[in-house]
């Protein structure tokens, strides 16, 4: 049961960083990705939030924050630069996820790094236990490094 439930999980990261590996513009990256995480992995909301990045700002999922805002808003989320699962406060809920904030009842926060990018992809299921304090976080861990090179190619220098 666990095996066939870790090789559904590795084909859908597996369909997930090709489409990554394929977008050739932020809009394409940022909807390959959202569009996954919906259909593919069930999840309720995504979001990008990109330190100091140029950001078309109607793109959707997508924001740029200005110099210390992500580490004013959800630092304590990022210590150590490491995955964080679980259930979040309300004002980090609502920082990350916005109008979203009301569906989600646990979340994945992903640290992205990069020569020089730095930013979160966040990701929301309705179900409170969905993400846990302790959980595996390898596959959400490769997305997170394959996400944040494609960025890194994607964004305007």
């Amino acid at each position: 049961s666990v095996a066939r439930d870790n090789d559904l999980v590795f084909a859908r990261t597996r369909s997930l960083v090709l489409a990554l590996l394929e977008a050739q513009t932020l809009s394409s990256l940022a909807q390959a990705l959202a569009r996954s995480l919906v259909e593919d992995f069930g999840m309720v909301a995504s979001a990008l939030l990109l330190a100091e990045a140029r950001v078309d700002a109607t793109l959707p999922g997508v924001r740029s924050l200005e110099g210390g805002e992500l580490d004013a808003a959800i630092g304590g989320l990022l210590r150590g630069e490491r995955i964080t699962c679980g259930v979040l406060r309300p004002e980090e809920l609502a920082f990350v996820f916005g109008p979203a904030a009301a569906d989600v009842g646990s979340a994945a926060i992903v640290p992205l790094s990069f020569h020089g990018l730095r930013g979160v992809l966040a990701i929301g299921a309705r179900d409170p236990q969905h993400f846990r304090s302790g959980m595996d976080t390898l596959f959400v861990g490769h997305i997170g490094e394959v996400l944040a090179r494609r960025l890194h190619a994607v964004l305007p220098g």
